[in-house]
């Protein structure tokens, strides 16, 4: 087979993987918004801060065992004590180590009792 009947099969393999990994990256980060969105209204943060987490919710959890679940496919939850809250960093002792989850990525906070 020819340089042309290579491009001819595979080219369109190659364009509808791209086209679907993009619609998994599209759909990830409406479903991101929404979730934010949810908390947003379960807290009644003002119109401006609709898609950012609020230190303020989670000031009110240091010193409590919690589930956070992050748009990072690699950490996807965390389960620890949070410590601290500075900025946009919560830091979450773990039974391993201390980690610092940057709260832009966070889509869920689960307090255990």
């Amino acid at each position: 087979m020819d340089a042309a009947s290579y491009i001819a099969i595979y080219l369109p393999i190659f364009i509808l993987l791209f086209i679907v990994i993009m619609d998994i990256k599209v759909s990830n980060r409406v479903s991101l918004k929404n979730s934010r969105k949810r908390l947003c209204k379960k807290y009644a943060c003002a119109e401006g801060e609709l898609y950012k987490m609020n230190n303020e919710i989670i000031t009110a959890l240091i010193g409590k065992t919690c589930t956070i679940t992050t748009g990072n496919s690699f950490a996807g939850t965390i389960i620890g004590k949070i410590t601290k809250v500075a900025d946009n960093w919560i830091e979450v002792e773990t039974k391993k180590c201390t980690e610092l989850v940057n709260m832009d990525y966070v889509i869920d906070v689960k307090v255990k009792q």
